[in-house]
């Protein structure tokens, strides 16, 4: 459905359709230190986890 479709149906949704949100984590480093993995790292750590925990491979 198109967005004015949505809105003349009068669709309720959990979200704005006429608007869009960037939200950047910069801050959160800046104030707590936090550093973030990179979205390839992360998933290989979970791969690696997955097979020393659960599929019982080293």
């Amino acid at each position: 459905m198109s967005v004015a479709e949505i809105d003349g149906k009068k669709i309720p949704l959990p979200f704005p359709l006429d608007s869009h949100l960037i939200y950047s984590g910069e801050r959160i480093q800046q104030t707590l230190g936090v550093n973030y993995t990179p979205f390839i790292e992360g998933m290989r750590q979970i791969y690696d986890w997955y097979h020393r925990n659960i599929n019982g491979n080293d």
